[in-house]
């Protein structure tokens, strides 16, 4: 009679299974390992085969195959809010963990994966990715530790990044600037090296009178005119590929030139009224007369300035605006004196006598001793004040003489008014002789020494110290 015991003990050799549906092998679970080297189970909590080498238990499996992702281009937005990247490829075993390895070789875990089947998982792309590292791969391992990965499956699309610093990109934008203008130029930058393109979220720059080059990011146009300084606050927005960004900026619109009873103004910035040669200035009032240049007088076009006797009384040059006569007006000037000293010159700087004789004229250092004197007549004598703070090599400075009231606003600007008083009310002759006396008065030692940006021309009108102070700050500024 067989014993249980005998029977348990029976021991197989050489064994061959001529099935076709496999042969059954010991199942559990990993408590139920067996010790002893050599055997060979399923593990039911892995769904792997395993078998035991003496000192551990090894799984047999095959590496996984990981085909594609569902998207080759994630942006930060999607992200920074928690975005699930989907992939496809074969033997994903339940436990698969992923990563994401950068350009680098610096590898990303994700914190969340969630295997679908064998051919599909879900895993969460973590924040700590960003384009500085791409492109990424995409690294599937299985609970046996075989893994397989997808190279460069992938790369972030950052938004656009602003290179102009926001706030107030222009604080001097005049209100009479051309529609060709530009005011001020925008950029950002992708890191991708994408096309940037710029737009306004809301209107305000284009109700101001601006434009905006979607392209370049250039901001031109004519702005609308405005009584005083003018703030235009705008936000703008780059964009690239589906990214973008928005940035606040503002830009500051000033008046420009008094253009009431304004009829002679010559402006020697290059290109304005004056062509580098010849002996003819342009108006830039319409309609209005050009005046001339005597003895050729040295012009600059890099600095915008005309020079007048700079080596000295003998070469006699000056500029003469014709038809004012009149009572009433204005006359402001960018300039820049330079002591004469030279022949006993006194330096005349306007010479507008009237056909009758009267005396219209200003001049400075009146008996050409260096002196910072300035002097009036208008047909009511010499009326002679000492400028203090000096009048000579201040750099250019706009002055400006208002007629009915006979005051000087001048070298430094609007900071000293000189209104001498006991000035008659003489008016200007047919023309205006400026940086030298009337010729044919047959003298030859009087002429001014220095250089003008500007001059202006007012008549029928007497400027406000607010419009002095306008102009001003438009010349200064521009000029």
């Amino acid at each position: 009679m067989t014993k249980a015991r005998d029977i348990a003990d029976f021991k197989f050799e050489d064994i061959v299974d001529t099935g076709t549906e496999g042969t059954k092998v010991a199942s559990g679970t990993t408590a139920e390992r067996g010790s002893t080297a050599g055997q060979l189970r399923f593990n039911s909590e892995t769904g792997l085969a395993e078998y035991y080498t003496g000192t551990a238990f090894k799984s047999i499996d095959s590496p996984p195959t990981v085909s594609g992702v569902g998207a080759s281009n994630i942006t930060e937005t999607q992200i920074s809010s928690n975005y699930d990247l989907s992939i496809t490829g074969s033997s994903f075993n339940s436990g698969a963990t992923v990563k994401f390895i950068g350009a680098n070789n610096t590898e990303y875990a994700s914190p969340t994966v969630t295997v679908n089947s064998d051919t599909s998982i879900t895993a969460r792309v973590p924040t700590s990715v960003t384009n500085a590292n791409e492109p990424f791969s995409v690294k599937v391992t299985n609970t046996s530790g075989l893994s397989n990965t997808l190279g460069s499956a992938f790369n972030v699309d950052a938004k656009p990044v602003w290179q102009t610093a926001s706030g107030n990109i222009n604080s001097n934008i005049f209100d009479d600037e051309s529609s060709s203008t530009v005011h001020a130029t925008v950029s950002a930058t992708d890191d991708e090296g994408d096309t940037v393109s710029y737009s306004e979220v809301t209107s305000t720059l284009s109700g101001a009178g601006f434009s905006l080059n979607s392209s370049n990011g250039q901001i031109t146009g004519d702005p609308n005119n405005v009584s005083s300084d003018t703030t235009v606050s705008f936000d703008l927005r780059a964009t690239s590929g589906t990214q973008t960004t928005d940035r606040s900026f503002s830009m500051t619109v000033k008046p420009g030139l008094i253009t009431t009873g304004l009829t002679h103004y010559y402006n020697f910035a290059s290109g304005l009224s004056y062509s580098g040669s010849g002996s003819t200035v342009t108006n830039l009032i319409s309609g209005g007369d050009n005046a001339s240049l005597y003895n050729s007088p040295t012009y600059d076009s890099s600095t915008g300035t005309m020079g007048f006797n700079l080596s000295g009384y003998s070469q006699r040059q000056s500029m003469r605006i014709p038809t004012v006569d009149t009572n009433v007006y204005c006359i402001q000037m960018l300039v820049e004196f330079t002591a004469q000293n030279d022949g006993g010159a006194r330096s005349y700087i306007m010479d507008g006598r009237d056909n009758s004789g009267g005396d219209v004229y200003w001049l400075f250092d009146y008996d050409a001793s260096g002196s910072n004197q300035f002097t009036i007549n208008s047909g009511g004598g010499e009326q002679r004040t000492a400028i203090s703070g000096g009048v000579l090599n201040l750099g250019y400075k706009v002055f400006t003489f208002n007629r009915p009231n006979n005051t000087l606003d001048g070298f430094i600007d609007t900071t000293h008014i000189l209104n001498p008083g006991g000035l008659g009310t003489q008016s200007l002759q047919s023309h205006i002789d400026f940086m030298d006396i009337e010729r044919g008065n047959g003298d030859n030692d009087y002429q001014a020494r220095g250089r003008i940006k500007a001059i202006l021309f007012y008549e029928t009108t007497s400027l406000t110290t607010a419009q002095i102070t306008q102009n001003v700050n438009y010349l200064k500024a521009k000029f």
